[in-house]
């Protein structure tokens, strides 16, 4: 039986997923290759739910009990403005959806040539932070997240 088979490679430089190679195989040439395929897919699926939990509590909706509100991250205020949080009460600021601290942040970001300020450039640096260290650089709301 034939399938069709889509892999994914981590760039090591980016932190992040290249695009999707193709190819068909037939199914006997899979056992080993289909468990580090499912593996892959469920490691990549839970870490970016994770980031995305992280996110939700750092500048999203939260509930009465102090939980968020799935999918309520924002990177950008009702008036358009970036997100701001702590400003004046710590060192830096910290932007957008992952409130990425510039104190701490942003001359690496740049010097990688990401825009924190941008929806874009705060994912990927927060996809980049979360390689390195997990949930640690988001200890402040890990009472929220729980990630660790």
């Amino acid at each position: 039986m034939l399938i069709i088979v889509v892999s994914f490679v981590l760039n090591e430089e980016y932190k992040e997923l290249t695009q999707p190679v193709i190819y068909i195989a037939e199914a006997n040439e899979l056992e080993v290759e289909e468990t580090v395929i499912l593996i892959g897919t469920e490691y990549k699926k839970k870490e970016y739910t994770n980031l995305q939990r992280v996110a939700d509590c750092e500048s999203g909706i939260r509930n009465a009990d102090g939980s968020a509100v799935p999918f309520s991250a924002r990177q950008y205020d009702d008036d358009g403005s970036v997100v701001h949080g702590n400003a004046g009460t710590i060192v830096g600021e910290d932007i957008g959806a992952w409130q990425i601290n510039t104190y701490f942040h942003l001359e690496r970001a740049r010097s990688l040539g990401i825009d924190i300020y941008s929806e874009s450039g705060n994912e990927r640096y927060a996809k980049i932070l979360f390689h390195e260290a997990g949930g640690a650089p988001w200890s402040a709301s890990r009472s929220c997240h729980g990630v660790l």
